[in-house]
């Protein structure tokens, strides 16, 4: 116990200190006096509170010796103008501060502005100046410094000191206080320091030949304790601890386990300190290939290639700092300060560092800026040349937009996700009159509903041709009714037409709506899930299929984009990834392919056609029900699984719990994945795992000609049957699990923007219906006296203008990463960059030509190869 809270108080003193290390830096930066000044009254702040609370008295700067910075100012006005170099005020050691070169700990002293304490004193050179320099401060140096302020040998020169006051009041007897702890605990206590003497600077005396006085302790003083020393700066402190009641007698069997453990510690002890550097070097081979340790000295390697992106994130500085060390290279103490304030602050380690002066840079217009960094959760600090009245004033009349009544949730989703709650559990049949929309069971139960659909024309035959599975595809309602009625054969062989093309890199969702009479999502679903045998491979009933598609379908409300028509888009385009990039071989097995289908058929399921940060703005029940967390694919997720509870409709009754669970996790890392403001994170982190170097877009030499037309017509349909022997060896391997559900998730994103990529007509129509519903959304937010959301006014063009920017700092780089990591799915690349060409053509720019791959080539051994190579067995 002493020693843990000794080394927990000798942290906090740490920690409380660390500031003057940032001051320093700061000062370093540019010593100007007017220039630090400026930094530190903004800086000053930020570094207090990365403190441990109430740790620090006052943060200062002193040029030349002389206090004139600071922080707070009020409780600490006395000390402005103290010369902490001159004879009076010499007495703890500035002088000798300064010949030390170091940090130094004075105290325990009394402070001059009140309070007690430590000063931690750090020097700060100015290497490479003359004698003369001054630094534009208003104070002269002192004479008193003499040499000791100027070395000619490496033309450094004193600046001045930071300084932390240290209040070990707080420190003592806090609540928060370790030390009152051992009091609380039974124990009696003494916490003595040595008596402060300027002598102790640089020296190497004993605790012996020191004076000690007490600075906190229980009332009564320890009998026959434990010392627990702690070396602080240049003194050693002592904690004298003993149980109150005194010392138990130890018997035999006790004495001889404390015998034990402390001979085992001791070996290991033994066995740390006769560890060589060879052994050291073992252990670093043990973990990397021999080829990647040895060419990691060389920035661009043959065989490594070049680092893996420059820092556009602060996972890129910690790996690149980490690279350095291997190296045997001195990282640059800005890099340590920058990931420390990231990690003490739980920031997102995988978001862009220069996201806003990216978009600053590229000449976009404001509105098209202000969206994109709205859409992807980004802050900017740069100002825009115009701000509406609603942003203007939105904080103050923020207060009074909070809704009586949900805008978002539907009678369908309140009655999807209290089923259990009304229903009486998930075995009690779901009441007709809950919604117009809601499928209402058959009487007699899922086993009637097969036994019913099996005597209707044998739908549910075994062969898989595609007129059989279309026909099933349009019969869904034979399911749902008593006397069924059956498709025309000239319905059906136009919705054979039309799925027909499910397996292209270009679909027409709309017309697949068009053609199943408003049923796309089931109609799509259920042919794509029966005809890749996972009917028969998980025994799964195809009338609880047919219900469940059909319900779900019902459940998402007629929104001009985020509707059934969408999610069946999103279905095909997901199915085609996984197909062309070979990643149903084995990323996904017949349960992980069911799950992924059913992401995409739930992930926009009972959309209320608003945006996340409009639930969160107006306090909607989604948002308060998860917390402001993604609350939009919360819901999807979780109103999907709840009607799934529902009598009838539990698709999942025959799969195992561990098939259940799997399906489960995979479906919900999916659909939240779909959130944008997670898109650099997960982009950043999949580049990161595949080794992805950054996109960038260069102009080619010539004019890349417009892809829409005939060289579209080249794409070539996914291959969807029994992979050949070839394709098994060449199909891409997960790494690990991890990695497998960070790919799912990336093609999930990818095809949710999937009509980026469709034949020009149905894109421009995805995107006007889109810019419908945000124009929708910004008539509630005008009608809420709320700020209307970039792009979203009526009155004003909408995402449409935003589409070049939308392609270079979203759709592409994420495309683009895809395809890098998974080879098969580069048609889909084509299909994005003709579009995007065509509205660069649009804004008068060259066509860019297709990027190449960025994935950069491993170590021949490595064991962190590429997923898409093949995998030794």
């Amino acid at each position: 116990m002493a020693v843990d809270v000794m080394s927990w108080y000798r942290q906090y003193i740490m920690d409380s200190y660390a500031p003057t290390v940032s001051l320093s830096v700061v000062v370093h930066h540019d010593p100007s006096y007017d220039n630090v000044v400026n930094l530190f009254e903004s800086a000053a702040p930020e570094l207090l509170s990365l403190a441990p609370p109430n740790a620090l008295t006052s943060l200062q700067l002193a040029p030349n010796g002389v206090i004139r910075m600071a922080y707070p100012l009020e409780p600490n006005q006395a000390v402005i103008g103290h010369d902490l170099i001159a004879p009076d005020e010499d007495k703890h050691g500035a002088l000798e501060t300064i010949a030390y070169g170091r940090m130094v700990l004075m105290g325990p002293l009394n402070f001059i502005q009140g309070g007690f304490g430590i000063r931690a004193h750090l020097p700060i050179f100015i290497h490479n100046v003359t004698a003369n320099a001054t630094f534009g401060g208003p104070d002269a140096l002192n004479p008193l410094c003499g040499s000791l302020c100027y070395n000619e040998t490496t033309r450094s020169k004193f600046w001045g000191f930071a300084t932390a006051l240290i209040d070990l009041q707080t420190l003592n007897s806090g609540n928060t206080s370790r030390l009152r702890g051992i009091g609380d605990s039974g124990y009696d206590y003494e916490l003595l320091a040595p008596v402060w003497d300027v002598s102790y600077i640089g020296s190497s005396a004993g605790a012996a030949t020191r004076n000690y006085t007490r600075l906190a302790g229980s009332s009564k003083r320890p009998v026959e304790p434990v010392i627990a020393p702690m070396k602080l700066g240049e003194s050693e402190w002592l904690l004298y601890i003993c149980p109150r009641e005194g010392w138990v007698p130890q018997w035999y069997a006790p004495l001889l386990s404390v015998t034990v453990v402390l001979a085992v510690a001791v070996s290991v002890l033994i066995f740390a300190v006769l560890l060589s550097r060879r052994q050291h070097q073992k252990l670093l081979e043990a973990l990397l290939p021999r080829e990647m340790i040895d060419h990691l000295k060389h920035d661009a390697d043959p065989i490594m290639g070049p680092r893996i992106m420059e820092a556009a994130t602060t996972a890129d500085v910690l790996l690149n700092l980490l690279g350095e060390l291997l190296e045997g290279g001195t990282p640059d103490v800005r890099d340590i300060v920058l990931i420390r304030q990231q990690i003490l602050q739980n920031m997102d380690i995988y978001r862009p560092l220069n996201l806003s002066s990216q978009l600053r840079d590229a000449n976009l217009d404001d509105d098209v800026t202000k969206a994109l960094m709205h859409q992807l959760g980004g802050k900017f600090s740069f100002s825009f040349s115009s701000e509406s009245e609603e942003e203007r004033h939105g904080e103050d009349i923020r207060a009074g937009a909070m809704l009586t009544k949900s805008l978002t949730m539907s009678h369908h989703d309140y009655a999807t996700l209290g089923a259990d709650a009304h229903d009486g559990g998930p075995n009690k049949t779901l009441s007709s009159s809950s919604h117009a929309d809601v499928v209402t069971p058959l009487r007699g139960g899922p086993q009637a509903d097969e036994q019913h659909g099996a005597t209707r024309g044998g739908l549910w035959a075994s062969s898989t041709s595609r007129r059989s599975i279309t026909g099933a595809a349009l019969a869904l309602g034979a399911f749902l009714a008593k006397k069924p009625p059956t498709p025309p054969l000239p319905i059906i062989e136009e919705v054979e037409k039309v799925l027909a093309q499910a397996d292209s890199w270009q679909f027409d969702a709309w017309r697949l709506r068009d053609v199943t009479n408003g049923h796309p999502l089931s109609a799509l679903g259920f042919y794509l899930i029966h005809r890749a045998g996972l009917i028969t491979g998980l025994k799964l009933k195809p009338a609880v299929l047919a219900r469940l598609l059909r319900h779900i379908e019902a459940g998402y409300n007629d929104n001009p984009y985020h509707n059934a028509t969408h999610a069946a888009d999103v279905l095909q385009t997901l199915h085609v990834i996984l197909h062309g990039a070979q990643m149903h071989i084995n990323y996904v097995d017949q349960l992980g392919l069911l799950a992924a289908y059913f992401a995409a058929i739930v992930h926009d399921y009972g959309h209320p056609g608003l945006t996340n940060d409009f639930l969160v703005a107006t306090l909607d029940p989604l948002a308060v029900r998860y917390n402001d967390r993604s609350p939009l694919e919360n819901h999807h997720a979780a109103a999907a699984f709840s009607t799934m509870r529902r009598a009838g409709l539990d698709l999942l009754s025959p799969l195992s719990n561990e098939q259940k669970a799997a399906f489960r996790k995979q479906v919900i890392e999916m659909v939240l994945a779909t959130d944008m403001k997670q898109h650099f994170s997960l982009l950043s982190h999949f580049n990161t795992v595949h080794r992805i170097a950054n996109y960038s877009n260069k102009p080619a030499g010539m004019t890349t000609p417009d892809r829409q037309g005939s060289s579209m017509q080249e794409l070539q349909t996914v291959a969807v049957g029994m992979p050949s022997i070839v394709d098994l060896g060449q199909a891409p391997k997960p790494i690990d699990e991890t990695e497998r559900l960070l790919s799912l998730q990336v093609v999930i994103k990818v095809a949710d923007l999937g009509h980026l990529g469709e034949e020009m007509e149905v894109h421009k129509r995805w995107l006007s219906v889109l810019e419908e519903e945000f124009f929708r959304q910004g008539d509630k937010e005008r009608q809420l006296c709320l700020p209307i959301s970039p792009l979203f006014d009526r009155a004003k063009q909408g995402v449409s203008k935003s589409q070049t920017g939308f392609y270079e700092f979203v759709a592409l780089p994420l495309v683009h990463a895809l395809c890098s990591a998974f080879p098969g799915a580069r048609p889909l690349m084509r299909c994005f960059m003709g579009n995007y060409n065509h509205y660069r053509a649009i804004d008068g720019q060259a066509a860019i030509a297709e990027p190449r791959s960025g994935k950069l080539p491993p170590a021949p051994s490595s064991r962190f190869a590429a997923s898409h190579l093949p995998a030794a067995n």
